[in-house]
């Protein structure tokens, strides 16, 4: 029996944010490399509505959120909201379009991590450099520089890669990509069930 079906998921949780940490260490060494960063204060990718993200990458967020008491209310948030709108852990900027701040930023899943650092195979198992419309025109020479590295044998974080370990820590929760209000609130129902299971197994 794999540890999701443990109401605290706590040795998965500790996995699972070992990994982030990892992927954290290899983006800043490619920033460092490449030269590449997000604008400051830059939340244009938080803005879209085509973000996923597993449910598995969103467990450790919504068992701080059942510490913290804070899971019906996030719970509410994610059932109210649009399924497949902007993420409702992205606090926007009302000042200033296209600039904001994730609540949750140390429990944010891969592809907020990854996206704008990192690389994709093409068909001939090769790295693709992939950033963002923000990176490309405001640091296109450095763009350009960089998929020239990449090609002759840079080292980049690889998307698959990451979402292999993901996949390997719990398969049912750990591999289907849903839209990620959609990941949080199936996260958020998984703790507050099985938190209620555990609290009527102590009574």
């Amino acid at each position: 029996m794999g540890m999701m079906c443990e109401p605290s998921y706590k040795e998965t949780d500790l996995i699972l944010m070992d990994l982030f940490a990892s992927l954290d260490e290899d983006i800043q060494e490619f920033k460092e490399a490449s030269r590449l960063d997000c604008p400051a204060r830059c939340g244009h990718c938080c803005e879209g509505s085509e973000i996923e993200t597993t449910v598995l990458e969103m467990m450790p967020l919504a068992n701080y959120l059942w510490n913290a008491g804070e899971t019906e209310v996030w719970f509410q948030k994610a059932v109210n909201g649009n399924p497949k709108g902007r993420c409702i852990l992205y606090c926007p900027d009302e000042a200033k379009a296209g600039q904001g701040r994730c609540l949750f930023y140390a429990y944010r899943p891969l592809i907020c991590r990854l996206f704008g650092f990192s690389a994709k195979q093409d068909k001939h198992a090769r790295p693709v450099f992939v950033t963002c419309k923000v990176i490309k025109e405001t640091q296109s020479e450095c763009y350009t520089r960089i998929q020239k590295r990449i090609k002759e044998g840079m080292p980049v974080p690889a998307m698959a890669s990451y979402a292999f370990q993901v996949s390997c820590l719990d398969i049912a929760l750990g591999t289907k990509q849903w839209p990620i209000n959609e990941a949080i609130r199936m996260a958020l129902e998984k703790v507050g069930l099985s938190g209620v299971f555990q609290k009527q197994q102590n009574e």
